[in-house]
C-alpha cells in the first residue's frame, strides 16, 4: 500500500483519471447539479493527490518515494493550474443558476468562481502560459526549500558535567562515547530538555546556533527566489504584492490590515514583555552578576530557574508524570468523552511500523466519522516538527476524512518511559485538535468546504482552543501518572504549572510578533533589492526582546516562510479568537460535554460550508472580540 510501485500504480491512475475529467467536464451535463457533483469527483481526486504524496515526502523512509512523491505533486499541481486556467470550465460555472441552487452549491460556485479570477483565468494565452511557468517554479523552489530542512539534522558534542542537572532518562538516553563526549541533535527530544535544562551558556549557544543554521546557506537563495517568483505571480495577475494576494481570501481581508494587527499585538504585550525580560535578566545575574543582556537560548533556561524560585515548580518533576504511552491514551479518553467519539485501534500497514491508526467513530451511533495515523517518533528525514497532514479529505456518502498527526515526541521503543515536557503534551493535544476539525468537519457534500477547509487564519483557532484541556487539574489527572511510582499528578503541582505559566507571555508574543513582521515583510513588497538577513536582523532588534547573538540564520530554517508565506499573522489572529470561544465553557467543568456538544456542530461539523466570523458568531452568540487575549496577557502582570 505504501511502497514505490503502489504509491506509483495509485498516483499514475489518479493523474490520468483528474487529467481526463479536466477534458472532458466542460462538456458534462447540460443540468448544473450534474455538472458540479462531476467537479466534485474532479477535487476529490486531486485532494487525495495533493494530500498523500505531501505526506510521502514528509514522512516516507524510502529516499526514492519521496522523490517520486515530489515528482507526483508537481505534476498534480500543474493540473491544478491548468484546470484554473481552464476558460471553458470558468463559462460552464459562470453558466450555473446560481439562485436556483442549494447554499451549499451556491456557496461552491461563488468560491470556485473567485479562485478562478485569482487564477487569471481572463488573461491572455501569454499571461496564461507565463502563469503555469512560474506555478510550477514556485512549487520546485518550495519542495528545494522544505526538503533542506527536513534533510539538515545538526549535532553537538557535549561532556558528562554539561548534563549534571538533567533528568534521568534523558542522560539514560545519551550516553558517553568512548572519548566521554555526548551527541546532542537538533531534534526537537533534543532541543526542548536541552535548552531548559543546560547550565552551561556556551553549549546552549552553540546548540541553538546549529539549529538556526539548519540549511543555510542555501536556503537564503532559495528563499529569495520564492518570494521573487511569488511576487511575479501576484503582479502578474494584478496584485500589487503578494502579501495583498494571500491576505484576500482570509478573515483579515488585506495586507494593510495585517500590519495593523501587528501594531495592535506590539502594543498590547510589549509593556508585559519588558516585565518578563527584566524577570530573567534578574535571574542570569545570579550566575552572572555582570549580564546586561537575554539571550535567545537564555530564556527556556532562566525561565526554567524562575519558575523553580518563585513557584518551586521543577521541570523534571513535571516531566515525571508525562509518559508517552500515557499521553497518548489520556488524549484519546478526554477528546472521546469530550466530543462523544470511540477509537478503534486498526492493524494496518503503513508507511513506518511505529505508526498507530485508529477507525474514528461517533459514540452515540457508533458510525465511523474517519480514520486517523499517529506518526510521532523521530527518524532521519522525516518531517522534523509537528503538524496535521491529510490522506483524503471526508465527502459525505462518498469517502470517509484520513488524517495523520506528524510530531517528533519522544520514543518508547527507544527510551523506556518516553517521558514528555509539559510543552509536548501541549503540543500534542495542539497538533490532534487539527485532526478531530479534519473528521468531524469532513461530512460535506463538497470535499472544497470538507474539515479544516476554513479561512486559513482561523485554522488554528480550534487546535489553540485544545490546548486549554492540557493545563487542567481534572483532564490530567485521568492520565498524568508518576512513571515510576504510579501516583496521579498532584492538585497542587498542577496549580504551580498554571501559576508559572502566567510567566512570558509578553514576550512570547512579542517574539511571535517578529515571526509574523518577518513573513509580512518579507512577502509585502518588490523583493529586487531585499537583503533577507538585513531584514531579519532588523525586525528581530524591532520585536523581539531578546538580544541578537549572530552567526544565526533563522530564515533558512523557519519552514512557514514557504507554507504560510506572508501570513504567519494566522497563529496569533487565531489565538484572540480560541481565548475568546474558551469563555464560554465553565473552567471549574472543561469536560463538560454539552457545551463541547454545541462547540462540535457549531463549529467543528461545519468545515469550511460558512464563513469563519458565521461560525464563531453562532458559537458566541456574538462577535468576538480581543478582550480575552488581553486579559490572558494581563496575567503576567499578577506573576
Amino acid at each position: 500500500m505504501f511502497t514505490k510501485e503502489d504509491l506509483k500504480r495509485t498516483w499514475e491512475e489518479e493523474l490520468e483519471r483528474a487529467n481526463t475529467y479536466i477534458k472532458t467536464l466542460a462538456s458534462c451535463s447540460d443540468e448544473d447539479d450534474a455538472f458540479l457533483r462531476e467537479y466534485n469527483r474532479l477535487e476529490i481526486l486531486l485532494n487525495h493527490l495533493s494530500g498523500s504524496t505531501e505526506l510521502m515526502t514528509n514522512v516516507h523512509p524510502d529516499s526514492a518515494v519521496r522523490d517520486l512523491a515530489d515528482d507526483i505533486e508537481s505534476r498534480t499541481k500543474e493540473l491544478v493550474t491548468q484546470l484554473s486556467q481552464s476558460t471553458l470550465i470558468y463559462k460552464r460555472f459562470t453558466d450555473v443558476a446560481i439562485e436556483q441552487l442549494d447554499n451549499d452549491s451556491a456557496r461552491l460556485v461563488e468560491h470556485t468562481l473567485r479562485d478562478f479570477r485569482r487564477s487569471g483565468v481572463d488573461a491572455n494565452d501569454d499571461v496564461k502560459a507565463e502563469v503555469s511557468k512560474i506555478q510550477k517554479k514556485i512549487t520546485q523552489i518550495s519542495q528545494t526549500f522544505g526538503k533542506n530542512i527536513r534533510e539538515d539534522q545538526k549535532k553537538i558534542t557535549v561532556s558528562k558535567e554539561d548534563l549534571v542537572d538533567f533528568p534521568e532518562d534523558f542522560i539514560a538516553a545519551h550516553p558517553a562515547d568512548e572519548t566521554g563526549k555526548i551527541t546532542i541533535t537538533t531534534d526537537y527530544t533534543d532541543v526542548g530538555p536541552f535548552m531548559k535544562f543546560c547550565k552551561n551558556p556556551k553549549a546552549r549557544k552553540a546548540l541553538a546556533i546549529a539549529q538556526l543554521t539548519r540549511a543555510y546557506p542555501q536556503n537564503t537563495a532559495i528563499l529569495k527566489d520564492l518570494i521573487t517568483a511569488r511576487h511575479e505571480l501576484a503582479t502578474l495577475l494584478g496584485y500589487s504584492s503578494w502579501a495583498s494576494y494571500v491576505t484576500e481570501t482570509k478573515m483579515i481581508g488585506s495586507a494593510e490590515a495585517v500590519e495593523a494587527f501587528i501594531e495592535e499585538l506590539t502594543a498590547a504585550a510589549r509593556l508585559q514583555g519588558e516585565h518578563d525580560l527584566q524577570e530573567l535578566l534578574k535571574q542570569k545575574q545570579y550566575e552572572e552578576p555582570n549580564a546586561t543582556e537575554v539571550f535567545g537560548y537564555d530564556s527556556a533556561y532562566y525561565s526554567e530557574k524562575l519558575r523553580q524560585e518563585k513557584y518551586t515548580l521543577d521541570a523534571k518533576e513535571v516531566r515525571s508524570y508525562f509518559s508517552y504511552n500515557a499521553v497518548k491514551q489520556g488524549l484519546l479518553d478526554v477528546t472521546a468523552v469530550l466530543f462523544s467519539l470511540t477509537y478503534k485501534a486498526v492493524k494496518e500497514e503503513t508507511w513506518h511500523e511505529s505508526v498507530d491508526v485508529f477507525a474514528v467513530h461517533d459514540a452515540i451511533t457508533n458510525v465511523q466519522l474517519g480514520k486517523i495515523y499517529l506518526d510521532m517518533h523521530p527518524r532521519e528525514n522525516k518531517y522534523s516538527h509537528a503538524a496535521q497532514f491529510t490522506i483524503r479529505s471526508g465527502v459525505k456518502d462518498v469517502q470517509l476524512p484520513e488524517g495523520v498527526l506528524v510530531c517528533n515526541f519522544s520514543d518508547p521503543a527507544k527510551s523506556k518511559h518516553a517521558l514528555m515536557e509539559h510543552s509536548d503534551v501541549i503540543t500534542f493535544f495542539h497538533e490532534f485538535g487539527h485532526l478531530i476539525h479534519h473528521v468531524l468537519g469532513g461530512n460535506q457534500r463538497y470535499i472544497s468546504f470538507s474539515g479544516v477547509a476554513t479561512e486559513w487564519d482561523f485554522v488554528e483557532a480550534p487546535s489553540q482552543f485544545l490546548e486549554e484541556w492540557a493545563w487542567n487539574y481534572d483532564v490530567l489527572k485521568l492520565f498524568a501518572k508518576h512513571y515510576e511510582t504510579g501516583k496521579t499528578i498532584p492538585k497542587e503541582l498542577v496549580e504551580k504549572m498554571r501559576a508559572a505559566d502566567t510567566f512570558g507571555n509578553g514576550a512570547f508574543v512579542c517574539q511571535q510578533a517578529f515571526y509574523t513582521a518577518l513573513s509580512y515583510e518579507l512577502y509585502a513588497k518588490d523583493p529586487k533589492h531585499l537583503d533577507i538577513q538585513k531584514l531579519e536582523d532588523e525586525l528581530q532588534k524591532e520585536h523581539s526582546l531578546f538580544a541578537p547573538y549572530g552567526e544565526t540564520h533563522f530564515h533558512a530554517n523557519f519552514g512557514h516562510l514557504d507554507g504560510y508565506s506572508a501570513i504567519y499573522y494566522t497563529y496569533m489572529w487565531s489565538l484572540v479568537i480560541a481565548k475568546d470561544l474558551l469563555t464560554m465553557f465553565d473552567q471549574e467543568n472543561l469536560m463538560d460535554s454539552g457545551t463541547a456538544a454545541t462547540y462540535r456542530k457549531a463549529i467543528l461539523e461545519k468545515g469550511g460550508s460558512k464563513d469563519a466570523h458565521e461560525l464563531v458568531r453562532d458559537f458566541l452568540g456574538r462577535d468576538y472580540t480581543i478582550d480575552a487575549f488581553k486579559a490572558w496577557l494581563a496575567l503576567g502582570h499578577h506573576a
